[in-house]
């Protein structure tokens, strides 16, 4: 690393430790004394120029959901979508539909009749990505786009890409919750929770929540601590 000279007129020496050493630039007077003035001024625009940028605090533009959704000091606990389950028709219709597709483009491109092929092979790409479209991409990018958040403050949960609808609730609106599980729900591990609140909107359903007795569990313990909080607020108030 560049070691500034010894300066003269008084002006302590600089030591390789430059970049974390404050600058004290000299004076007017001091700049036209000579060549330990320049060293100065010289270290001086050195250290400037590798200063670091301070931290943008804007930070939270640029995350995705649900942090950009947290107040000051929330945590998230559990965020989640519906279980797998949803995403495996999708998979698989992609992936029937487009072998019918390339099987039917095939056989069609070995027809003699050029003009005839040529539709054909058309409508049979525009049947293969409309199907594609609606039984596959659709469904899929609606399970991706639904979040089940649980923060040590609320619930949290987001629906839709194009048209969203999210709503949230505090876990000292929730009074009670259950969920329903059958046999191939409980092998697989999901079901639908019912979460009755005291908001406007009642008995809440989420559907095919993962691991959904722990998630139970997950809520009555921090909808515990929520309520322990505020009754201690209120004491030291």
């Amino acid at each position: 690393m560049w070691t500034p000279a010894s300066s003269s007129a008084g002006t302590p020496p600089r030591t390789a430790g430059c970049l974390s050493t404050r600058c004290e630039c000299p004076s007017e007077s001091a700049r036209n004394r000579g060549h330990g003035a320049g060293d100065a001024v010289l270290y001086c625009a050195f250290e400037h120029s590798y200063r670091p940028r301070p931290v943008s605090h804007s930070w939270r533009s640029a995350v995705g959901y649900p942090d950009d959704q947290l107040a000051r000091g929330e945590v998230v606990k559990l965020h989640t979508h519906p279980h797998w389950k949803e995403g495996v028709a999708p998979i698989l219709w992609f992936v029937v539909f487009l072998a019918i597709g390339a099987i039917a483009i095939t056989y069609t491109a070995q027809l003699d009749n050029a003009d005839v092929r040529l539709w054909l092979i058309v409508a049979e790409v525009v049947i293969t990505l409309a199907l594609l479209i609606w039984l596959a991409v659709i469904p899929w990018i609606r399970w991706r786009s639904t979040h089940y958040v649980i923060t040590d403050q609320r619930i949290m949960w987001r629906e839709g890409l194009v048209t969203r609808e999210s709503r949230h609730i505090p876990l000292a609106r929730v009074n009670t919750v259950s969920y329903t599980q059958n046999v191939w729900e409980r092998i697989f591990g999901f079901g639908d929770m019912n979460i009755d609140s005291a908001s406007d909107d009642g008995e809440i359903n989420l559907v095919d929540v993962p691991r959904v007795d722990k998630t139970k569990a997950l809520l009555y313990q921090l909808a515990e601590d929520d309520r322990a909080r505020r009754a201690s607020q209120g004491d030291g108030a």
